[in-house]
């Protein structure tokens, strides 16, 4: 992998878990389609 990305990808990966688990705390009362583990 280019070094040069890594910052950005992983910002990404955790802005995209922060954002799953926001989404998914707010519709707690249906949350199967989201769950993806």
């Amino acid at each position: 992998m280019n070094t040069k990305y890594a910052p950005c990808i992983k910002k990404a990966i955790l802005h995209g878990a922060y954002v799953h688990n926001l989404f998914a705390m707010s519709t707690t009362q249906d949350n199967s389609g989201i769950r993806i583990s």
